[in-house]
């Protein structure tokens, strides 16, 4: 005797719980913690060209370096996300991220800070399709494009921030501190997402 519609829908909701959702929404932080590192470099240039001492051209190719790990991941980054444990891909990822904005801050050295946007690049490579995929493992099938809005959003918020409070913390902090906060942040996101 086939399921009444009653019961599907009441096991859907049971499936939905608030952890899930959490741990989805964590990973949505990832992705927009991904945008913040990707545009961070746009409300800093100035004081990136005089602590490197280099043109503004130079100042966009930091920022490019970031695209040259990040893009060329975006489809290995499925296949890994798919044979590996989610947890420590996306805590490894983040992790990489952190270490790359300490770097970032701590170098007066231009290679070393192209090296360090590369690792902010290749750590942001898994943050949408790991929250998409603790979506497809933890929520109910009818709740996964929701979700997909939901972590887009975030990411778009992440730019939002990184405009509004980024730039603001630059102007009253300096910008190293600024990204030396942002490596905190992404520790903490790599301790919590192990979690």
């Amino acid at each position: 005797m086939p399921s009444s519609p009653q019961i599907s829908v009441s096991q859907d909701i049971q499936k939905a719980t608030l952890s899930s959702w959490l741990l989805c929404i964590l990973a949505a932080l990832f992705y927009a913690y991904d945008f913040v590192l990707r545009i961070s470099p746009s409300v800093m240039i100035h004081p990136l060209m005089q602590r490197f001492n280099v043109s503004a051209s130079a100042i966009g190719l930091l920022s490019a370096f970031y695209y040259y790990s990040y893009t060329p991941l975006q489809l290995p980054s499925g296949v890994i996300i798919d044979k590996w444990p989610l947890r420590w891909v996306l805590s490894g990822s983040a992790l990489c991220c952190a270490i790359g904005s300490f770097l970032f801050a701590s170098t007066n050295i231009l290679f070393i800070a192209y090296l360090s946007r590369a690792m902010m690049g290749l750590g942001s490579a898994f943050a949408f399709v790991g929250a998409l995929k603790l979506a497809a493992l933890n929520l109910p099938k009818r709740h996964f494009a929701l979700f997909s809005g939901v972590a887009t959003t975030f990411g778009t918020l992440g730019a939002v921030a990184t405009d509004m409070f980024l730039s603001r913390s630059v102007e009253t902090l300096g910008w190293q501190k600024s990204i030396y906060i942002s490596g905190f942040i992404g520790l903490g996101l790599a301790i919590l997402l192990a979690l």
